[in-house]
């Protein structure tokens, strides 16, 4: 198991699910986990979740519920293997629920990943931003404010005529060049 201690506590949680007896239970708390990705659990769900795992309190689900959830963002945003989820693991996990894990996680994982794409649409990834203010030494109205994002794998620079740091952002004036 690699990564940071919080990490690694968070994942220890997988423990719990050794109280499933059969891959379909652990299938439905991960598409549970799916479908209520947005909203949280219900109180329902929760108890469901908590009977499945023979937990004495719904104060114990949250942690699993947090590892469950960890693991389905790094299969579909991360595009995690079963190699590099295996690495999540505690060393003592039975193999057993790591083999259930890992199959059932690629199972949803196309699946999860369209859906994924389909709710962010087409709004960009922003990877980066910078700003420089170019002519900063001469009269207000020549100062020029350069503002390069980086979305995905391009680059876009605005450039930006401005009198004052105000006027820039209230102004619909921008020039923009792609890379």
């Amino acid at each position: 198991m690699e990564g940071d201690t919080g990490t690694d506590t968070l994942y220890l949680q997988l423990h719990k699910l050794s109280a499933i007896n059969s891959e379909q239970a652990l299938d439905n708390i991960l598409t549970t986990l799916w479908s209520t990705r947005k909203t949280g659990l219900r109180s329902a769900e929760k108890s469901h979740v908590q009977s499945l795992l023979n937990l004495p309190s719904p104060g114990q689900v949250d942690p699993v519920v947090a590892s469950l959830r960890s693991l389905i963002r790094k299969c579909v945003r991360e595009n995690f293997t079963s190699d590099d989820l295996l690495k999540l693991f505690p060393p003592d996990l039975s193999l057993d629920l790591q083999s259930n894990l890992i199959l059932l996680l690629q199972k949803h994982q196309k699946q999860w990943k369209e859906e994924s794409s389909r709710e962010q649409g087409s709004l960009p990834c922003l990877k980066s931003m910078t700003w420089t203010m170019e002519k900063s030494n001469s009269e207000p109205g020549n100062r020029v404010a350069v503002i390069s994002l980086k979305v995905c794998s391009q680059k876009i620079v605005f450039f930006k005529f401005i009198n004052g740091l105000s006027r820039m952002m209230n102004s619909q004036k921008i020039f923009l060049c792609f890379y």
